[in-house]
């Protein structure tokens, strides 16, 4: 795959900055000094030739992205961690991108600076800067009772007479958890939709803080959802015209948005796990915490601003949101309003991430070097696909890339040979399949939850998740079939003996034609598909496997019957 080439934009710096009012003779000398001019060749006649390079563009230096980075990168995607990345990089100088991959699996669509991709939690400073935004209008501040600005019919929890206020949303010092117990009955794809206002009113009502708001710091979805939606309440509008009217619209985001137009979703870039591809990411009551789409280019925009390289309305309002205003639970952490401060780096560093369940992304920036990162990928949070790491590495290279393991290689043969459900006494088991060329596994506790498993041996993987590692191994007798997998995680190995699943053959009927498919079986075997219409003589239809496409049959007869029997050359 060919990287994507690195298009830049500069911006002007004039000669007349390095010249001193105070004496031009004198500072002429200076720059002729710098830019090595033979002391033969200076006369005053100089000074006039300064007055023309004063209108005239110097070449500037925006930023580079480093060679380590970029093949840090194309290890990533090569190695089908993930589909794709793109990398954006600001300074007062200009711009950079660089992308390379594909925008989904079996599709050779480059991504772009204006491929849209999930933000995740980076929409929680969106949330923060409206805050800001209203505070700077004096529409709120920030010691204002959350109570005060919803309904009295939705009670805002309190600790003994001690109400959570904007700030302490704001910087997830409420007392509130980090998600409301029942999401857990929810699809676990897409765990956060449904969550309409109604569940967020109703889990506040019978939820008692454990602590008084302000004291410890807790990550917290629910909170930023629930500054969200009370500044809504205050305004009279919906977050996401809100955000757009009061952030998006100003700063010239035009691709930043929770609900895409058809031709953004042309540019959207495809979500997964490994290669599971999984579904767009919804928040409902909850999405000013997580549900924004965005564009490495737009995410440049909006940190141009955070970094007043770029002036605006809200430039005061942004700047609110940098200090440190609390601690975080991890030293050398630092919360402002929504931005986590690193300041164990020689300058304060501004970050956030973002992971939803198909996309991880990362902004940052150095307002002291005024310097500025994105790092987008459209894949789940795992050790290889980490956007933070590469985004912290431009920022702050001290902080190490980390090492990209390539798997090993495995035949498809030998993956179709482990498919299969294996299971223990406790009635909990793996079913494992095949997926784009890798072994898929799926665990009872969490139906319609597959991952991807990357190959270490022919018989041992891996699986590498956001805050999961986990390996498994297969077990074969004699002959070479697997008999059992043996589960390790958390330094604990549990067993599962494998699970005999008979093939079956089964009618499928959507569609213009019907059609035949093999399921279950050991996932090896060939099978002979035939049909009667009395019992007595079978004409075959052809061989088929767990693996092969339906087979399309027609219906002519007035009644037939189908089997499958295991094939012999």
């Amino acid at each position: 795959m060919k990287p994507k080439p690195i298009s830049i934009q500069k911006r002007s710096r004039l000669v007349l900055s390095l010249i001193e009012p105070c004496d031009p003779r004198q500072s002429l000398k200076k720059w002729a000094d710098t830019v090595g001019i033979p002391r033969s060749i200076r006369t005053t006649d100089l000074i006039l030739l300064s007055l023309l390079f004063a209108s005239v563009e110097l070449a500037a230096d925006p930023p580079v992205i480093p060679q380590d980075v970029r093949a840090s990168i194309q290890r990533r995607v090569d190695y089908q961690y993930c589909p794709s990345m793109v990398v954006g990089m600001v300074n007062a100088d200009g711009q950079v991108f660089y992308a390379y991959g594909t925008k989904s699996i079996g599709k050779q669509e480059l991504p772009d600076e204006h491929t849209l991709y999930e933000i995740g939690s980076i929409s929680k400073t969106f949330t923060t800067s409206l805050l800001a935004e209203m505070v700077q209008k004096r529409e709120v501040a920030l010691n204002d009772t959350v109570q005060s600005l919803v309904s009295p019919m939705v009670p805002i929890p309190a600790y003994r007479g001690s109400e959570i206020t904007l700030e302490h949303l704001a910087t997830h010092h409420s007392g509130l958890p980090t998600n409301p117990d029942d999401l857990l009955e929810n699809d676990p794809t897409n765990p956060f939709y449904p969550y309409p206002d109604t569940a967020l009113h109703a889990f506040l009502d019978r939820y008692q803080l454990q602590r008084r708001p302000g004291q410890t710091f807790e990550y917290s979805n629910i909170g930023i959802g629930l500054l969200g939606h009370a500044l809504s309440l205050k305004a009279g509008l919906d977050f996401e015209s809100l955000l757009r009217e009061r952030i998006c619209d100003p700063l010239g985001m035009k691709d930043t948005v929770i609900t895409q137009s058809a031709e953004q979703e042309s540019r959207r870039a495809t979500g997964y796990s490994g290669v599971i591809e999984r579904p767009y990411f919804k928040a409902d009551a909850l999405a000013p915490a997580g549900s924004l789409l965005s564009t490495a280019h737009d995410l440049v925009i909006y940190l141009e601003h955070q970094m007043q390289l770029k002036s605006s309305t809200l430039n005061e309002a942004l700047s609110l949101t940098h200090p440190k205003r609390k601690r975080s639970d991890s030293p050398g952490l630092d919360i402002g309003l929504g931005w986590l401060r690193i300041s164990n780096t020689p300058n304060p560093i501004l970050v956030h991430d973002g992971v939803t369940l198909g996309h991880n992304a990362f902004v940052g920036f150095d307002p002291i070097q005024q310097l500025g990162v994105v790092v987008l990928c459209n894949a789940r949070l795992n050790a290889h696909t980490q956007a933070q790491n590469i985004g912290l590495h431009l920022l702050f290279p001290p902080s190490a890339l980390a090492s990209v393991r390539r798997s090993a290689q495995v035949s498809l043969d030998e993956l179709r040979a482990l498919y299969g459900t294996y299971g223990n006494e406790e009635k909990e088991s793996f079913t494992f399949g095949i997926e784009n060329g890798h072994l898929t596994m799926e665990f009872s506790l969490e139906p319609g939850l597959r991952h991807t498993l990357y190959p270490l041996h022919s018989r041992r993987f891996k699986l590498y998740e956001a805050i999961t590692e986990a390996t498994c191994t297969f077990n074969l007798d004699d002959s070479g079939h697997p008999i059992q997998m043996s589960w390790t995680q958390s330094g604990t190995t549990t067993r599962y003996d494998r699970l005999a699943r008979p093939a079956q053959l089964s009618l499928q009927t959507e569609g213009k034609q019907p059609a035949l498919q093999i399921t279950d079986g050991d996932g090896m075997t060939q099978y002979d598909v035939q049909v009667s219409s009395d019992f007595q003589e079978w004409t075959s239809l052809g061989t088929s496997s767990l693996w092969d496409d339906p087979m399309p049959i027609a219906m002519d007869a007035s009644m037939a019957f189908f089997r499958a029997v295991t094939h012999s050359e």
